[in-house]
């Protein structure tokens, strides 16, 4: 009998474990959509839309009236999208960081066939992903 209970413990243990490991996948893949969901707005020109996923640092920075001006914003948009040319954004990796959330690895590719690697970190905010600012 008290091999079967050490059995049961066991496979609750396992259980859990398994469970932990298919919410931290999810969480992961929910930061990288997050990121894939910021460059649909960015490439319709729904600028709003896009900075509601920062997170509290960039608005900061993006609100503070010494920083970047919505004019400086759209041009730096229209450089990043190729004026709204973006064909997809492929999710490349992600790595968990304790004190950051997760780094989200990604390309961007364009209607044009070239590319560009870029890496952002996401943490959560209120139980929603939201993205740092992009280099």
């Amino acid at each position: 009998m008290r091999g079967f209970k050490s059995l049961l413990l066991l496979l609750a243990l396992a259980g859990l474990l398994m469970s932990g490991c298919a919410s931290s996948d999810e969480a992961a893949g929910e930061a990288a959509q997050t990121v894939q969901e910021f460059y649909e707005h960015l490439n319709d020109g729904n600028y709003d839309a896009a900075r509601s996923l920062y997170n509290a640092e960039a608005r900061g920075v993006l609100l503070d009236p010494n920083s970047a001006s919505d004019e400086a914003y759209s041009a730096w948009a229209e450089l990043e999208t190729k004026e709204g040319k973006i064909d997809r954004v492929e999710i490349v990796g992600e790595e968990e960081t304790p004190e950051e959330g997760t780094s989200v690895q990604y390309r961007v590719v364009y209607s044009d066939g070239s590319s560009v690697e870029r890496a952002v970190a996401v943490t959560l905010e209120q139980g929603k992903w939201k993205i740092g600012l992009i280099g």
